[in-house]
């Protein structure tokens, strides 16, 4: 089951049931508890959340230094890839196959990084539970392995992880 947060005094009376008062300096509550208060709504309700926003674009200023800032960029790119001469005299390297290495490079990271967020988003749930499970094996098996290999301490330090987040896996998914 998962654990409650209500208190009950030993005559029974419960904790909790008046609002949190930060001027009353004779309040008792050993627990500092309290329960939220219930907010009256006098409107009516139709079903949906928050409020219709207004199809605009109202970021104009940030979305041009973006598109500026991305263009100086290739400025820069350019006049590094153009200057690249070599004479006798001096020693001038140029970009053109730094560039070349880097671009598909990035290409190909921001289509995987976008797939791989794509795919969080549609499965956040499950790799949250998948990397609780893993955590608590690996945790177990770190304490195990690390006692019988010869250092008792560390091991019973890797338990009390293991058992930490056995419990946190417990409350996660109460």
């Amino acid at each position: 089951e998962c654990y409650n947060l209500n208190y009950e005094k030993e005559n029974g009376e419960r904790y909790g049931n008046k609002p949190y008062d930060s001027n009353d300096l004779n309040a008792s509550n050993p627990h500092g508890y309290y329960e939220p208060v219930q907010a009256t709504y006098s409107g009516s309700f139709d079903g949906h959340k928050g409020e219709t926003q207004p199809k605009q674009f109202q970021d104009s200023f940030w979305a041009l230094l973006f598109i500026s800032h991305l263009v100086v960029i290739g400025f820069i790119m350019m006049g590094m890839m153009g200057s690249s001469t070599a004479d006798q005299n001096t020693l001038s390297y140029g970009y053109s196959g730094i560039i070349a290495c880097v671009t598909p490079c990035a290409i190909v990271a921001l289509v995987l990084s976008t797939l791989a967020l794509i795919l969080m988003m549609q499965f956040a749930t499950q790799f949250v539970q998948v990397a609780l499970i893993f955590y608590v094996a690996l945790t177990l098996f770190m304490a195990i392995s690390i006692t019988m290999g010869g250092n008792p301490f560390i091991g019973a330090l890797c338990f009390i992880s293991f058992i930490i987040g056995g419990m946190y896996a417990r409350i996660v998914w109460c």
